[in-house]
């Protein structure tokens, strides 16, 4: 049964049976570690959505917004009332006006997160333009999980509330594949101990792989499916930055949500390479150059703390590494040194030649880490000890995918520190590149406008189609949306778009076929076709080459990116 369809008390019983089903790594007893789904994402318990607003108008309003996304809208018009609902039911979702008479919304929201059971409810606040700056840093701190201003267009408001109903349904998938694979592992206990007894523990051996593998590819299949929403939210975002530069609150939620791209990205990359689906492309790297691409992306957030940064990297400095993964190591190691280094730290990145490798190492002066910990610094899921909201908390796989990455390379890597509070450093040893000179990398060239291109955006998730739309619409191109390849052949012969993004998951028809029929239209003779879509394997990528695609774009796709795509397409925009 699907998760938006369990019932309140059907729900609640099974998260009773399954509250500790989330098993990622084995402890040290041979039982399995839990780490629990609503304590890493947050989920509403329920299926209905709860709306608070003392104005009738506006519950009316919300309601009829939020019914295409065929949840029970159940409203009422103040603080107490809604106390009471959540009392007697659960809801996956909030929506709490700020400014209330008896009881304001920032009050409910403090008893709401009082009661254990609601602490992972996510709560949107509503708010007037008028609210000030004060009130909504108030309410962030009350347990708030996102904001809107009235008036809200109700497009905006479904796709909000759809992204975290989208993730209550996919972490109940979760939780529903761990509980199968936690049953899986007790099974294959009881087993072997009767296999001890007729020799066949290769049967025990094969039945743990096959249930290990299906636990990688329901994670790899949870992190695809996420990236959709989040390159909507993301989009989203960037139009609303558009409208108001300025705004603190964007800023926060900027961060929240590049932090959960984050969070996915990671989990698609521990999926991969657990699937043996990785493949590095070797070439002579200048590490200078990466070092500047990951400090230029990182200084924002070390500026904002106050870190006191220190490089020594000098040029020339060559490695034989994937230019990408090195960079996901350093920005890795980088990122942690910053989240666990106190305001007004220091930070220290250097590298020299050590024989046939290159010595990285990466120090802070921050929190430091345990002895107890350090032996399991690189194992899945490990964590130091974490604050109750968890607000310096990730997957614990970061550290993982950077071991495997600089082994993969043929290198090393070990964390060294000297207890709580002495900080840390961790230093990598990668494989030197051979002694031919490398060459600096240039400052990078503007890109030259593009100029107006007439562009065609095929995606069946309509959301995604339509926040893509507004940001070219506002850089001043021409553009025409279609949600499925029937559709976008309709509108080509008369559009004759310049560029056409095809997300490659279309229904019925995918998008390499809806490429090639594309090809074989006259006015999409000199069409520039570039792909969307959640994975970028080279096998991905050379099927999309053969489809007839010029580009293939993994999502989140950033605008300059596109920029750059349309800046260099040769057909003459008339």
């Amino acid at each position: 049964m699907p998760p938006g369809t369990i019932s309140g008390h059907h729900r609640e019983s099974w998260l009773t049976k399954n509250a500790a089903a989330s098993d990622f790594g084995a402890g040290g007893d041979g039982g399995i570690e839990v780490i629990e789904a609503d304590a890493l994402l947050g989920i509403g318990l329920g299926s209905d959505i709860l709306v608070v607003d003392d104005d009738a108008d506006n519950l009316t309003a919300y309601e009829a917004a939020l019914g295409p996304l065929g949840r029970r809208v159940v409203t009422v018009r103040s603080g107490i009332h809604a106390l009471a609902r959540l009392l007697e039911q659960d809801f996956a979702l909030l929506l709490l006006d700020v400014s209330m008479p008896d009881m304001t919304g920032v009050e409910t929201a403090r008893r709401i997160r009082q009661r254990a059971r609601n602490q992972g409810l996510p709560i949107i606040f509503i708010t007037g333009v008028t609210s000030s700056t004060d009130i909504i840093l108030e309410a962030y701190d009350a347990g708030a999980f996102d904001f809107v201003i009235k008036p809200i267009p109700p497009a905006v408001l479904r796709a909000k509330a759809r992204v975290y109903l989208q993730l209550q349904e996919r972490t109940y998938e979760l939780l529903r594949e761990s509980a199968q694979l936690r049953r899986a592992h007790q099974l294959l206990g009881e087993a072997s101990e009767k296999l001890r007894e007729h020799d066949a523990a290769a049967v025990a051996l094969r039945s743990a792989r096959e249930d290990n593998r299906r636990k990688d590819e329901f994670l790899g299949m949870l992190s695809h499916e996420l990236r959709n929403p989040l390159w909507t939210m993301a989009n989203a975002l960037e139009l609303l930055r558009a409208r108001d530069a300025s705004s603190r609150e964007l800023a926060i939620i900027e961060r929240q949500v590049e932090h959960l791209s984050h969070i996915v990205s990671d989990l698609l990359d521990f999926s991969r390479i657990t699937r043996g689906k990785i493949d590095l492309r070797r070439d002579t790297v200048d590490l200078a150059g990466v070092v500047a691409d990951v400090l230029e992306a990182a200084r924002p957030q070390i500026e904002r703390r106050a870190h006191q940064l220190t490089v020594q990297v000098p040029d020339g400095l060559a490695v034989d590494a994937d230019r990408h993964r090195i960079r996901q190591v350093v920005e890795s190691l980088l990122d942690n040194a910053v989240k666990y280094t106190a305001d007004g730290g220091r930070i220290a990145i250097a590298a020299a030649r050590d024989g046939r490798f290159v010595r990285i190492a990466v120090r802070d002066n921050g929190r430091g880490i345990a002895a107890s910990l350090l032996p399991r610094m690189f194992e899945p899921f490990v964590q130091g000890e974490q604050p109750l909201d968890r607000s310096e908390g990730g997957l614990g796989i970061g550290l993982t995918l950077v071991q495997i990455l600089v082994e993969l390379h043929g290198g090393a890597i070990e964390a060294h520190s000297d207890g709580p509070g002495t900080g840390a450093t961790f230093i990598v040893r990668w494989p030197a590149a051979s002694d031919e000179p490398v060459h600096t990398r240039a400052p990078h060239a503007p890109v030259a406008a593009a100029g107006a291109r007439r562009v065609l955006i095929v995606d069946d998730n309509a959301d995604a189609a339509d926040m893509l739309a507004a940001l070219l619409r506002i850089a001043g191109h021409d553009v025409a949306l279609a949600h499925d390849g029937a559709a976008a052949l309709a509108l080509a012969p008369d559009f004759a778009p310049h560029i056409a993004l095809l997300d490659l998951g279309l229904p019925v028809m995918d998008g390499y076929e809806l490429a090639r029929r594309l090809r074989q239209l006259e006015a999409c003779r000199g069409t520039l076709l570039v792909a969307l879509s959640g994975y970028d394997q080279p096998d991905d990528r050379e099927r999309a080459r053969s489809a007839g695609f010029a580009h293939h774009l993994a999502k989140p796709v950033k605008l300059s990116t596109l920029e750059a795509l349309f800046a260099a397409q040769n057909s003459d925009p008339s």
